[in-house]
């Protein structure tokens, strides 16, 4: 019964769709002239919050944005996009 919880765990450990938040750290800093892209990311049952996500001009990296941050907010204002909708 132990390998059976232990390969029952290894499964749920492992589900690709058993996603979690993808936003661990969130950039603060003004960025805003490399972004080329911006998504939100509603929250989910597996991701409680909104996640702003910036792709840069450059490197097509993905960044978090803070969402408290003044310039994300005038950004998503300019955009017409409310951080809070679902």
């Amino acid at each position: 019964s132990d390998i059976l919880f232990l390969c029952v765990l290894v499964v749920i450990l492992t589900e690709p769709s058993l996603q979690r938040c993808m936003c661990i750290e969130k950039e603060a800093g003004r960025i805003g002239r490399f972004i080329s892209k911006i998504q939100l990311n509603a929250p989910s049952s597996s991701c409680n919050v909104v996640e702003i996500i910036a792709t840069l001009k450059t490197s097509g990296q993905e960044v978090c944005l803070d969402g408290n941050a003044l310039w994300v907010r005038k950004i998503l204002e300019k955009l017409k996009v409310q951080p809070d909708s679902p």
